[in-house]
């Protein structure tokens, strides 16, 4: 499998969508993790069969898919990503902060207009929403943060 690309970000989603345009027209894939604590609730429907024993509902629309499965116990982060982003080259995670997958994730800041930051460590990369889009070609575009204890 391909490795996931995981950076933090604290902005909202818009902020990001020159990231994702560029990405998609390069023909990379980038998904969105919100972390919200306590997540919104699922659409009534889809809530109630999960409480009738349903492991999987799902409600399609022309524009989107909505899924919600039942969960028992904390979320496995390293699971998640492998089910719900196989295939895409990065994921921006929201909400909670800091430890992702075991190690303190890489920092996705916007700059001015075109340009972002990626904070992993001491150390600060500066890119172009186009280099950007390229590092995430790489297996290891941004330096590895020391692992959490």
């Amino acid at each position: 499998m391909r490795r996931i690309h995981v950076l933090r970000v604290e902005e909202e989603p818009d902020v990001f969508g020159p990231l994702l345009l560029a990405a998609a027209a390069a023909g990379l894939r980038v998904g969105w993790l919100e972390l919200a604590s306590p997540p919104p609730p699922p659409p009534e429907e889809l809530r109630r069969a999960l409480l009738a024993g349903g492991e999987r509902a799902l409600a399609v629309a022309e524009g989107w898919t909505l899924s919600v499965r039942a969960r028992r116990g904390a979320p496995r982060l390293r699971e998640l990503l492998r089910a719900q982003f196989a295939g895409c080259a990065a994921v921006l995670v929201r909400g909670q902060a800091g430890v992702v997958v075991g190690v303190e994730a890489p920092r996705l800041a916007p700059l001015a207009e075109g340009t972002w930051s990626v904070r992993a460590g001491e150390h600060d990369r500066r890119l172009d929403t186009a280099g950007l889009v390229s590092a995430l070609r790489e297996p290891r575009p941004f330096p590895p943060a020391e692992p959490v204890r």
